[in-house]
């Protein structure tokens, strides 16, 4: 009996026969000629595969000779099976052999057969203005890529070692540039391998008639420089970006001196070096832009027309530094101290830095310290804190992560950041809860789901999505009450407002009536695939009143930017507002785009932005005013079981408060502001209001325009058959 080492053995000693041949030992063989109506097929690939897949012996590719003949040895009693590599052209191949003795020559001739084609296929090669005669290589992929989804297609752009096996069909032009064939319809990628003058050229395209390509080859120039500094990096590579949103390159740098060379086609690039190392078993990733600059919209463009050097980088030490962040978290309505609540921080520029969080629990006097790690010089990190019985909340009293307040830090730095939180009364409310996915059904397990709420106990809070996708508000909505929700899921999806919106325009509101409220789920699309972005389109949303400087920092709540390529009409980019009305929305590369700017209560505004070579990637100051007021409030056309008057939202306000109405019944309305001497300052609306849910806006003016003076007021809705009245507060 044979052991597991001498089985091994034999094994490798089988393949290195098969492989090389037995020198003067005997072996059996087969042999043949591939042919197609009687004439030889040259070039054509067969693989040779023992069917017991056991003997650990890997099969073995083959070329016909160019009278198309083929040979391979054998292993005396082991099956094996030749099959073809190309099924498109032909029909598959297989023929099975066995040789019994050392001395047995088989002979398997094999005739193909042309496999029916659907379409034709025909181009031209040419390299500035001149013809080429080259290969051309073409892999049929699954019909179920996205041509349009480039991070789809280009996984498929890899080189390959060897592309007569790698694709599917092979055609050559001649002197002219053309070749001429057909094929299956379908998915294709198409290669040409590059030369010392021109790059590999890639596309992909789909066959369902006749395709007619026209190939134009791009010259090939080489960018080189030096990454100094390698000590205690396993890793570094350098990449180019396009400014033209073009397929980015990359280059391995030598580790032993530091040196990179890339080959890149002429253009406009921004530069990034990236850099891998270990520390107690850790793994660390450092990622820093041409020419010292840390962020893709700041780098450097560097303009290549022919070969250049001394695109040069400096890492850091292969080393992290120390942070710590400290505080205390207390009630806002007790002052006391809140122990176990949970304390988290994040890096702004994740990506750059550590790319992990820290947190802890405070202690039984409402501290907390958190030791944290940092690669970059300075930073900027969002912190956020919950615990039981209170509403969550992110620093500086903040809802949301994108208007959360970034806090600069250094290397051992000690950071001081105090939380005080709110009650959560659950004692008189009902709760809100759903799922959220993805348009497959699939769970979304990140995120967090924000209310705004008419509830002046409330104004807007959050709850975070859990692994298994599902949210919920605790029972803090009292019966009455109106509620809008937005969903956010990371940058890899769309926000979605419930249910199934995309601006505040199309919002339903949730009417809390004295039940829980079940099923708001959510059902988040994937933002459209995107290269590293490298400029921006940044400003402000101006409020109604023109005054930003005035306003208070939830006048902007909900308020949303979103991006939209006009060329493709896709949402490209989304960012909420921050406090003081700012966005930022990141861009690829030149183009024309809509700024579109929604709010709760508001009808979307949108403003045309231009991004050029005059203006650059960088475009900043863009205004834009918030839309009117929506009188006509978003509710798909339900009416109201009873007539109500809503709690207005913000309470207190300043600039503006929104109030809602429901109409039973279209009936004559008046909605009036008074102040506390019972004196009429403003009206709303006085005549005929048609069923459903309306929506009107007080800004804290009189009916003459002039701005009230901080205090309480009234407003009070009244029918034919119904007065109600309610308090709001201005503030000014």
């Amino acid at each position: 009996m044979f052991n597991t080492n001498t089985t091994r053995l034999t094994t490798v000693l089988a393949f290195l026969f098969l492989l090389i041949g037995a020198g003067q030992a005997q072996f059996p063989t087969v042999s043949g000629t591939v042919t197609l109506d009687g004439q030889p097929v040259s070039g054509f690939t067969l693989f040779l595969a023992p069917d017991d897949t056991t003997l650990n012996i890997p099969g073995l590719p083959q070329e016909t000779a160019e009278d198309g003949s083929y040979s391979y040895n054998l292993i005396p009693g082991v099956d094996f099976t030749i099959t073809s590599y190309d099924t498109f052209s032909y029909m598959p191949v297989m023929e099975q052999v066995r040789a019994e003795n050392q001395t047995d020559q088989l002979v398997r001739d094999i005739a193909l057969t042309a496999r029916p084609q659907d379409v034709a296929i025909s181009g031209q090669v040419a390299f500035q203005g001149n013809a080429v005669a080259t290969d051309v290589y073409l892999l049929k992929i699954d019909d179920s890529v996205d041509l349009s989804n480039f991070e789809q297609v280009e996984s498929y752009y890899a080189p390959p070692v060897v592309p007569v096996r790698w694709a599917s069909y092979h055609f050559a032009s001649d002197d002219k540039g053309a070749f001429a064939d057909s094929l299956l319809a379908g998915k294709y990628v198409l290669y040409v391998p590059g030369s010392d003058s021109y790059l590999p050229y890639w596309t992909a395209f789909e066959a369902s008639a006749d395709v007619r390509l026209q190939i134009d080859l791009v010259e090939k120039v080489t960018v080189s420089g030096v990454v100094s500094n390698l000590d205690g990096f396993s890793y570094v590579k350098v990449g180019a970006f396009s400014i033209n949103a073009g397929r980015p390159f990359s280059s391995d740098v030598n580790m032993q001196d530091g040196s990179y060379s890339m080959d890149v086609a002429p253009g406009e690039y921004v530069f990034q070096v990236t850099a891998y190392f270990t520390i107690d078993d850790e793994a660390y990733t450092y990622v820093a832009y041409y020419d010292g600059q840390s962020t893709p919209a700041d780098a450097d463009h560097v303009q290549v027309d022919g070969d250049m050097s001394g695109i040069d980088f400096t890492l850091p030490d292969a080393s992290v530094s120390p942070f710590t962040v400290t505080g205390t978290v207390i009630s806002n309505q007790s002052l006391n101290p809140v122990e176990g609540a949970h304390v988290t921080v994040v890096s702004v520029n994740a990506t750059q830095n550590t790319m992990r969080s820290y947190d802890a629990y405070t202690d039984a006097k409402g501290n907390f310290t958190i030791n944290a790690q940092t690669l970059l010089a300075e930073d900027s990190l969002i912190a956020f804190v919950e615990a039981d019985g209170f509403f969550a909340e992110f620093y500086d009293n903040e809802t949301t992560f994108l208007t959360a307040d970034r806090v600069v830090f250094h290397p051992n730095d000690v950071i001081t950041l105090d939380f005080g939180l709110d009650t959560l009364d659950a004692s008189n409310g009902y709760a809100i809860s759903g799922t959220v996915t993805d348009t497959l059904g699939n769970p979304i397990p990140f995120g967090q789901v924000t209310a705004y709420t008419t509830a002046t106990n409330i104004g807007v809070t959050y709850t975070q999505v859990d692994s298994n996708g599902h949210y919920a508000f605790d029972a803090i909505f009292p019966s009455g009450s109106t509620v809008f929700l937005q969903c956010w899921a990371g940058f890899d999806y769309k926000p979605q407002i419930y249910d199934h919106a995309e601006t505040w325009a199309d919002a339903t509101p949730i009417e809390i009536d004295n039940a829980d409220f079940t099923g708001a789920d959510f059902e988040l699309e994937a933002m459209p695939p995107s290269r590293l972005p490298l400029g921006y389109i940044s400003g402000t949303v101006i409020l109604p009143d023109g005054n930003n400087a005035k306003a208070a920092s939830d006048a902007y709540d909900g308020v949303n930017v979103y991006l939209k390529d006009t060329e493709s009409g896709q949402i490209k980019q989304v960012d909420f507002v921050d406090e003081n009305g700012q966005y930022n929305l990141p861009i690829e590369t030149y183009g024309n785009y809509d700024v579109i700017v929604s709010a709760p209560g508001h009808e979307d505004q949108v403003t045309e932005v231009e991004v050029s070579e005059s203006t650059g990637l960088e475009v900043s100051g863009v205004e834009v005013a918030l839309g009117p007021t929506a009188i006509e409030n978003p509710g798909k056309g339900l009416v109201p079981a009873q007539t109500r008057l809503h709690n207005a939202y913000p309470n207190p306000f300043n600039p503006a408060t929104t109030i809602l109405v429901d109409m039973a019944q279209t009936d004559y309305a008046s909605l009036t502001i008074y102040n506390v001497a019972g004196q009429k300052v403003a009206t709303l609306h006085n005549g005929v209001l048609e069923a459903g849910t309306r929506q009107f806006t007080w800004n804290g003016k009189d009916a003459a325009g002039h701005t009230v003076a901080s205090g309480l007021y009234f407003y009070q809705l009244r029918t034919r058959d119904v007065t109600q009245t309610k308090t709001i507060i201005f503030l000014k």
